[in-house]
């Protein structure tokens, strides 16, 4: 499995990639929407951990360009959620529960 993190604050998105890495899950970060709309365009992600709120391309215009070219990766879109909680989330896409996941609330 392939993830792809967009997290512009760098603590944060180092917290979650090393997470992730734990489970063994191949893992690329971004750290605003138009490096997540670049690194798409050449690399398949399985999922997609993405911020809200990025400096240029906001990530509900991520997330609405993903679709619109229909790429075959599942973005989930998060506000202030804790490691595990992306980690549920990426280990329910792998066993092909969802395809979409919205996050929201549990501060970090």
């Amino acid at each position: 499995m392939r993830v792809l993190v967009v997290e512009d604050e760098e603590m944060l998105a180092e917290t979650i990639t090393d997470g992730l890495r734990d489970q063994t899950i191949a893992i690329d970060a971004a750290h605003d929407g138009a490096e997540a709309l670049y690194r798409t365009g050449y690399t398949d992600y399985d999922v997609i951990v993405l911020d809200r709120d990025l400096p240029g391309v906001h990530g509900d215009e991520v997330c609405r360009q993903l679709v619109a070219r229909r790429s075959n990766s599942n973005p989930v879109a998060t506000e202030f959620i804790r490691v595990r909680e992306v980690r549920r989330s990426v280990r329910a896409h792998a066993r092909g529960k969802v395809s979409l996941t919205v996050l929201r609330g549990a501060h970090r």
